[in-house]
């Protein structure tokens, strides 16, 4: 079980990436450097295998080709993930401080999307997680408060195509918390 939860959590966080890469385009910047990297690779490859021997030149050019091709996917897939880890970092560790260890004793929740809105400044999360929606509701103010931001309508509901799947939760909210609403300060007499 935990480990068919590890391998969900690592297709999240490069759905994530790949989402992160669609949206902020500055972000590209980081996979294009390996291409970038490995284009130099490959135009100067010949420098590798200039000094081998006649003799298993054929092998050992066939071992830097395969050997760099593959190098250069691991780091491409790599550099996309651990885009997708640093989006997901800082949302995961505030939320996980806003549930108490009863509420985590099945996995923190997984962040899925994210998504910001150019009009409205709104930003839409999608969650993985196990902690049913009552109890996010109950620990509403305290995921406000860790994550420095106030929800707006509709505030938490549930994710999928119509709403219904209990393991995807949707918030949307605004940066900044906005203070508590406290009436009058001062006596009228």
């Amino acid at each position: 079980m935990r480990i068919l939860n590890s391998i969900r959590k690592r297709c999240f966080r490069f759905l994530l990436a790949i989402q992160q890469l669609i949206s902020r385009p500055y972000f590209n910047l980081f996979p294009l450097a390996v291409l970038a990297g490995f284009y130099r690779f490959w135009i100067h490859k010949s420098v590798v295998y200039v000094n081998a021997p006649k003799l298993i030149l054929p092998l050992w050019r066939g071992i830097v080709e395969i050997g760099g091709t593959a190098l250069f996917i691991v780091l491409f897939i790599l550099t996309v993930y651990c885009i997708g880890a640093m989006t997901a970092k800082h949302d995961e560790y505030n939320l996980a401080l806003s549930f108490t260890g009863q509420d985590l004793r099945n996995g923190c929740p997984v962040l899925i999307r994210k998504r910001t809105d150019r009009k409205t400044r709104v930003t839409t999360r999608v969650f993985y997680s196990n902690i049913p929606m009552e109890r996010w509701k109950e620990r509403k103010k305290y995921i406000a408060d860790s994550m420095n931001i106030h929800f707006v309508k509709p505030d938490l509901e549930y994710g999928g195509k119509r709403k219904d799947n209990g393991k995807l939760i949707v918030m949307y909210s605004t940066k900044g918390r906005k203070p508590p609403e406290r009436g009058g300060l001062y006596d009228g007499e």
